[in-house]
């Protein structure tokens, strides 16, 4: 029943694609196109995999199945989050059948379970864990948390079994090894134990010392990869620009949003931003209230109640990203939710069925139908980049993050007008931000006002000197610009900044290739492809280089991989083709450049080479083909006209290579060749009718 309900609220998710981080963790992480390094993600960079093994394996699985088939990443998020459903309803059944609230609840356990997790599986605020892709990294820490609570369970029911507290502490190293939120679980645990189960922290300590500090032992696991990621410590941890303090009390007033939002999610957001600031009125109410729960919470844990653990599961949940550890690209986030959402459906169940059985299954499951259609909707808003960004923009139009990522939207959509104008407002909000500037300068670029686009960029330069991409940017515009020496020295600085940046190196290797540097190109290529072995584009480059090289055998393997991995690469075909013809291998060379054709469309330059290869190669009605393409596609010159005339007076075509050869010379009159063709075509057919 869960899983058919969760089918339904999530039916429109398949056409959701991939959005904000999706881009860096996903489609341009080198790491999860191959088993063999799933669980190695990139390190240092802080994106979302970053020391999240389980969460980066996760994402290598759907890239063997589907490459970038966003469809199947959706089908494995609802999966976890149908998984960590039925887990849940298992732990509540087998709670509310423990002898501290079995008297109250236990012959209702199964009906309470199942309406409990309808409520929290169906909830709109779980969209964002669910239908936001990477935001798997929180879902799946709820699978193997509430995994570990089951198994924990279960383990005390049957004290004799081996395998229900293996299964514990597998799931807790696995939950260790996808979100950090997962170090609240080994106390969770014992407190669950000492309350529920045991009675006194005296006797969960005598009965299972052992296990809980086997549990307590997969925190080290989790400080290893903390450690081992330390590119998130710039935004995440007291090193981070925002005060504890400060930090902390924004996150009063987010408790408090989670709460209304929990009863009443009717203003969800995608992003908040990195700027939050509520008013002073704000924090002060957050602040009693979030104290007011929590002395609430130790009073209700000193007595040993069961309300002291929901507290608890709470705060203790939350407390890594919404405490005192300040997390500045995220102030508030909805997908926090996630596992303590939990703690304040329970109690209202449990009240309703408290007051009236049959009230409760009046109320409660209709409510599940309604948040099941909100849930619907919500996700509506996810079907495209611009359509969840306007709704953020709508909410937070204060918020300068969406204004940027709004803009960015309508520049991928091609609606440029718009995505300048949404930067501009961005850049206003935030005067002293360079990666606005940055994409800016490139949308001033793609409009052709260059003299904005290059300003732009220069003012993200001066507030970001240390950064790579900045410097790409501004050396690609500059480059665009004919500014070549200036470019490479950008693009120079970029790869000294970040050495393994593939873009970076890609960038500074076109640049040695356009100065003929051929040498220096190729190792640069090479360099880009030891970050991301895979980017077609940088495989396509290298095997040009390497046959201007004379390295032929290696520019033929280098385009090869190319083609099989884009087979509908023109340009890989193209240069495969090159590659054959220098190798003197004239018929796989001939099926390369007709099969570019094919595919097309082919660069002018491209194509009149195409031409050129079949006429030598004996092809002259194809090679024709090319060069009346060409003139079609204009502007006619008298090398297209007189070699199209040649053509045609091989294949028999006199009058139309006569046609040729006359407007050759119209265009150059003293075109070598041109005049004596046409007088020996003339004198063979005679002289024109008169007129």
């Amino acid at each position: 029943m869960v899983i058919a309900a969760l089918a339904m609220a999530y039916a429109n998710t398949w056409q959701v694609p991939f959005l904000l981080d999706d881009t860096d963790s996903i489609l341009a992480n080198p790491s999860i196109r191959s088993l063999r390094t799933a669980f190695f993600p990139p390190a240092g960079t802080g994106i979302t995999v970053g020391g999240r093994p389980m969460v980066n394996a996760s994402l290598a699985v759907n890239y063997a199945f589907g490459g970038f088939d966003a469809s199947g990443y959706h089908l494995l998020n609802l999966l976890v989050h149908g998984c960590a459903a039925l887990f849940l309803f298992g732990v509540v059944r087998r709670t509310l059948r423990l002898p501290l609230l079995a008297p109250s609840f236990g012959r209702s356990a199964t009906t309470l379970a199942l309406l409990m997790t309808l409520l929290w599986a169906l909830h709109p605020l779980q969209t964002e864990s669910v239908t936001y892709v990477i935001q798997r990294a929180e879902s799946l820490m709820g699978l193997f948390y509430l995994g570990a609570v089951y198994a924990f369970v279960r383990a005390t029911e049957s004290p004799t079994s081996r395998l229900w507290p293996a299964l514990t502490f597998l799931s807790c190293l696995l939950g260790m090894a996808t979100k950090e939120v997962m170090a609240s679980a080994p106390l969770i645990l014992f407190f669950y134990d000492a309350i529920l189960v045991s009675g006194s922290w005296q006797k969960a300590w005598q009965n299972r010392r052992n296990f809980h500090l086997a549990l307590a032992s997969t925190w080290l696991l989790l400080g290893a990869l903390v450690i081992a990621n330390s590119g998130r410590g710039a935004t995440v941890g007291f090193a981070a620009s925002s005060s504890w303090w400060s930090y902390a009390l924004v996150q009063t007033t987010a408790i408090v949003r989670y709460l209304g939002l929990t009863l009443w999610p009717a203003d969800l957001v995608f992003d908040y931003g990195a700027n939050v600031r509520p008013a002073t009125g704000q924090i002060l109410f957050g602040s009693l209230v979030t104290l007011a729960l929590l002395t609430a919470t130790v009073v209700a844990l000193r007595r040993k109640s069961a309300l002291g653990f929901l507290g608890l599961w709470f705060f203790a949940i939350l407390a890594p990203s919404s405490s005192l550890i300040p997390v500045v690209t995220q102030t508030i986030a909805e997908h926090r939710m996630y596992l303590p959402l939990v703690a304040i459906i329970a109690p209202l169940v449990l009240l309703f069925w408290r007051l009236s059985p049959t009230l409760a299954l009046t109320i409660l499951l209709p409510l599940t139908v309604v948040e099941a259609f909100a849930t619907y909707q919500r996700n509506l808003t996810y079907h495209s980049a611009i359509d969840l960004w306007r709704d953020t923009v709508a909410k937070r139009p204060d918020q300068e993050r969406a204004h940027l990522h709004l803009g960015d939207a309508y520049l991928a959509a091609g609606r440029t007008d718009e995505g300048i104008a949404s930067l501009e407002k961005a850049r206003s909000l935030a005067p002293q931000d360079a990666k606005i500037y940055n994409n800016l300068g490139l949308a001033y670029a793609h409009a052709g006002r260059n003299r904005e686009a290059l300003t732009a960029l220069e003012q993200a330069v001066k507030l970001a000197p240390d950064k790579a991409p900045v410097r790409l940017s501004y050396g690609n515009t500059l480059l665009a610009a004919g500014r070549q020496a200036e470019a490479m020295a950008e693009f120079e600085r970029a790869v000294a900044l970040s050495p393994d940046n593939s873009q970076a190196r890609f960038a500074l290797a076109n640049g040695f290739a356009l100065a003929g540097r051929t040498a220096e190109a190729i190792q640069n290529y090479e360099r880009a492809l030891q970050s991301d072995p895979g980017d077609v584009e940088v495989l396509t480059n290298l095997g040009a280089a390497l046959a201007r090289a004379g390295r032929i055998d290696e520019a033929i393997a280098r385009n090869e991989t190319a083609v099989r991995l884009k087979p509908d690469s023109v340009k890989s075909h193209l240069n495969l083709g090159i590659a054959f013809l220098m190798a003197n291998r004239r018929d796989q060379a001939l099926a390369q450049f007709r099969e570019a054709a094919r595919l097309g469309p082919v660069l002018p330059q491209d194509r009149y080479n195409l031409g050129g290869v079949l006429a030598e190669m004996g092809q002259p009605a194809e090679a024709l083909q090319q060069f009346e393409a060409l003139l079609t596609l204009g502007p006619p010159t008298a090398e297209l006209h007189f070699n199209a005339g040649v053509l045609c007076a091989q294949l028999g075509r006199a009058p139309a290579a006569i046609d040729h050869f006359r407007r050759a010379l119209s265009l150059a009159p003293n075109y070598p060749g041109a005049r004596e063709n046409l007088s020996r075509l003339e004198a063979r057919l005679g002289p024109p009718p008169s007129r």
